[in-house]
């Protein structure tokens, strides 16, 4: 019998908790283009990202949309909130590699919606759908990747922390800012299907929960 082949990137996709706060939508809208464009405009964002462009237009956000979208390798999402349909961010998994049942995944929430649990429920909705095996409803990947600034502390302990993710490496100066002509390192953490199965699921849907009491 044929394995399943893993579900097309370009499908649509809704994915929430049942008591959850937020709603993650694939594929992005048109009303989702200037929420996005103001989101890469904030310092906050582009703090960590010195080669992403800290002043696109919103004819370049469109233009981002419209790749991705066609892009069969990459699913992003919109995060929006469930009473009031507010655009709070974005993120998404990225080159998808099928044959090795591997991704790398990433976020982008606007700055004052920091600490208010966001990251941890837009982030379990997409990793539990990474994982999920095919004829379920998932991608079925292995493995999930993060790739984030060696100085962004914040990110890194989430990862550690709430994840569960291993750090798997430090490249040097793998970032530069052209615009100071320096250099950042980058760090890259995992999370395994077993490891997410095992634990780390448990474990972040627990501190989500905490949110709705």
């Amino acid at each position: 019998m044929a394995s399943a082949q893993p579900q097309p990137a370009y499908a649509r996709t809704t994915l929430s908790l049942p008591k959850g706060r937020f709603i993650l939508s694939h594929p992005l809208t048109e009303q989702d283009d200037e929420p996005q464009n103001a989101l890469f405009k904030s310092p906050e964002f582009t703090k960590y990202l010195p080669n992403f462009n800290p002043n696109p237009t919103l004819q370049d956000t469109i233009q981002r949309r419209l790749t991705q979208t066609a892009d069969r390798n990459t699913k992003v999402f919109s995060i929006r909130t469930k009473d009031t349909n507010e655009f709070v961010g974005s993120l998404g998994l990225y080159r998808m590699e099928h044959d090795n049942k591997a991704t790398e995944a990433g976020l982008a929430v606007f700055t004052n919606k920091h600490r208010s649990g966001i990251a941890s429920e837009a982030l379990f909705l997409l990793l539990d759908h990474a994982f999920t095996d095919v004829d379920k409803g998932g991608m079925g990947f292995n493995r999930v990747t993060f790739v984030t600034n060696a100085l962004n502390a914040a990110m890194r302990g989430w990862l550690e922390k709430a994840a569960g993710a291993t750090q798997e490496a430090l490249f040097r100066d793998a970032w530069r800012d052209a615009s100071k002509d320096t250099y950042f390192d980058s760090v890259t953490y995992a999370i395994l299907k077993r490891e997410w199965e095992g634990t780390s699921r448990k474990k972040l849907l627990e501190k989500v929960e905490r949110y709705f009491e």
